[in-house]
């Protein structure tokens, strides 16, 4: 009886530490933080941040008094731990440029489309922390 409890508890033990392992997505988080400065001949016309999710295509509208209306719109994919591949599209007035890049998470991308020049940077949004109690008897 004493063997078979034992054996119990190993193997609850090993599922609970497969399961930690396995938790997550296998290319770290699924939210991300998009910010982006967007120059148009040398003057910075937009500066939108975005949050989004893996594979899901998140975009907005944006406007402030006095100045130009924008759209943002931007779809990511993780491509390994340390790298997402972003398409995205900005318009503005005349302006129009759907690039799709490759870019490192935590370090700022550059790039020229036309006569415009987007600096791009994603982050990671760290989850909260989830917790799991599994109760062991005898």
């Amino acid at each position: 009886m004493r063997n078979r409890c034992f054996c119990l508890k190993v193997t609850l033990i090993l599922v609970m530490l497969l399961g930690f392992s396995i938790n997550g997505s296998a290319f770290g988080s699924d939210r991300y933080r998009v910010s982006a400065q967007v120059f148009h001949l040398g003057e910075m016309i937009a500066q939108p941040v975005i949050d989004v999710v893996a594979g899901k295509t998140t975009g907005g509208t944006y406007s402030v008094a006095g100045e130009s209306q924008y759209t943002f719109v931007v779809l990511l994919r993780p491509m390994t731990d340390d790298k997402v591949s972003v398409s995205m599209q900005f318009s503005s007035g005349k302006i129009d440029i759907q690039p799709n890049l490759l870019v490192d998470i935590g370090k700022e991308t550059s790039a020229t489309i036309d006569k415009i020049r987007l600096m791009l940077m994603v982050q990671e949004i760290a989850e909260p922390a989830r917790s799991t109690l599994i109760a062991l008897h005898d």
